[in-house]
């Protein structure tokens, strides 16, 4: 026949493991039974409930038949309120799939406390319930003791009494004042006697529920000590489990600051390193930068420079150019001015000198005077004569210069100081420049029939 399958779990109602021998069931059970017996709790349904499901419970589990084939069907474990049961591990098959863990949650702590501490209040709920039981029980069997108690220290006054009676009836010969009392009669002595047996026989017979009561009071009582210690240690592990969570808690606070406090620190290291590398790239690229700029300056000025070189040597060569140029002109010129000085001292000018004088740069020598015109002298336009001013002057008033060769047996340096000092020579400042003011205007531009013209015209 198969078993029937039941919801409890007998071990959990035994308070024993599931792998606990079976001695240790019977001990549980005879406990368990002799604590929630309704003849200790005055004939409560809960302990008449609780005592047919641990009969129940030891019948399944005390045959290990019966034992084994619970086991197949055995329920799911419960929390009980004295023990927790190890749950039973299946075993794996060859055609089990893999569970799929499932995602944690992020309230898990909280309801794991929640569900704790609401396994606490039911636990201690229990005790309640348990030592309000266990005192009522306590009480009642107090209440059955002390009649009990009463008759037999009654029946034993009693016994004391009649045999204090049969003591004091003695002899007069043993008893001085045994002539101031008076005798019993063997039937009052026989009668006390009696009473004492029947007195001492209800003590025997009272005696035995008596002792059966104190027996289950002090059961009680022990019973109550011990579930009361249990309880006890129960809320000082619960104490200690919450004082462990707290400082699991507050570790955990630490710890998370902490790890909090190293990943700031890693992250600002890390930006800082992020900073340190871009500013080291930010150098490095304007480094490359000044580099690139130098070098193009270089390539610039390297450049520049060798247009400037080529523009000096350009220059110079120009400047060789029309140095040679301006020496060829000027060697025509003076060679032009000397035919017409000389053409004027021999045949003399055919035409008068009233006309603009241009202003010729360079070191001549006076066609009349014969004096060294350092800087610059005056040209006709007309004959291409050069002359010094003073000799300019007398040409336009008509008048003709005197020829004075003394200045060349004169030392040189002499002559260069006296122009330097600014002393005349011959009546006249070399060094003075006449104002444009004190001349006529310029002539028009003369033709180009006369080449002397055009070269005194244009120099």
């Amino acid at each position: 026949m198969a078993p029937v399958k039941s919801n409890h779990d007998y071990y959990a109602v035994l308070e024993v493991r599931p792998s606990a021998l079976r001695d240790e069931i019977k001990a549980s059970y005879r406990r368990l039974a002799l604590l929630h017996h309704p003849d200790k709790n005055f004939g409560c349904s809960y302990a008449t409930a609780k005592t047919q499901l641990i009969n129940v419970a030891w019948e399944a589990l005390g045959d290990p038949v019966k034992r084994g084939e619970y086991d197949k069907t055995r329920p799911q474990p419960s929390a009980s309120a004295g023990s927790r049961p190890e749950p039973s591990k299946p075993k794996p098959t060859s055609t089990a799939q893999p569970k799929r863990r499932p995602s944690p949650r992020p309230d898990t702590t909280a309801q794991d406390e929640a569900r704790a501490k609401a396994q606490s209040n039911k636990n201690r709920q229990k005790w309640l319930d348990f030592e309000k039981i266990q005192e009522q029980s306590i009480r009642h069997c107090k209440k059955q003791v002390k009649p009990l108690q009463t008759d037999v220290a009654a029946l034993n006054a009693k016994i004391t009494t009649n045999r204090e009676k049969l003591a004091n009836d003695v002899p007069y010969k043993w008893n001085v004042f045994a002539f101031l009392t008076t005798r019993l009669s063997e039937q009052e002595k026989n009668e006390l006697r009696s009473q004492s047996l029947n007195a001492d026989a209800a003590i025997r017979i009272k005696r035995v529920p008596l002792d059966k009561v104190q027996a289950h009071l002090q059961r009680l009582e022990s019973e109550l000590v011990r579930r009361k210690e249990q309880e006890d240690m129960r809320l000082a592990a619960e104490r200690d489990e919450t004082a462990r969570k707290e400082c699991v808690a507050r570790e955990k606070v630490e710890e998370e600051a902490r790890r909090r406090v190293a990943q700031e620190r890693a992250r600002q290291h890390a930006a800082q390193e992020a900073r340190d590398r871009e500013a080291i790239k930010e150098a490095e690229r304007i480094r490359q930068e000044h580099a690139r700029q130098r070098a193009a300056q270089e390539v610039k000025n390297k450049a520049a420079r060798e247009v400037a070189v080529r523009a000096r040597q350009e220059r110079i060569r120009k400047a060789e150019k029309m140095a040679e140029e301006e020496a060829k002109i000027e060697k025509e010129r003076k060679k032009a001015s000397r035919a017409g000085a000389q053409r004027y001292s021999t045949n003399g000018c055919s035409h008068m000198h009233k006309v603009w004088w241009e202003q010729v740069q360079g070191r001549y020598d006076c066609a009349h005077c014969k004096r060294l015109l350092y800087t610059f002298g005056y040209q006709c336009p007309v004959c291409a004569t050069i002359a010094c001013a003073s000799c300019m002057h007398q040409l336009k008033s008509g008048r003709t210069p005197a020829v004075d060769n003394s200045h060349r047996d004169e030392r040189r340096g002499h002559d260069h100081s006296a122009r330097g000092s600014g002393r005349s020579t011959g009546g006249y400042d070399y060094n003075h420049t006449p104002s444009y003011d004190s001349y006529p205007p310029p002539p028009s531009p003369p033709s180009y029939s006369n080449p002397h013209e055009y070269d005194g015209y244009w120099d």
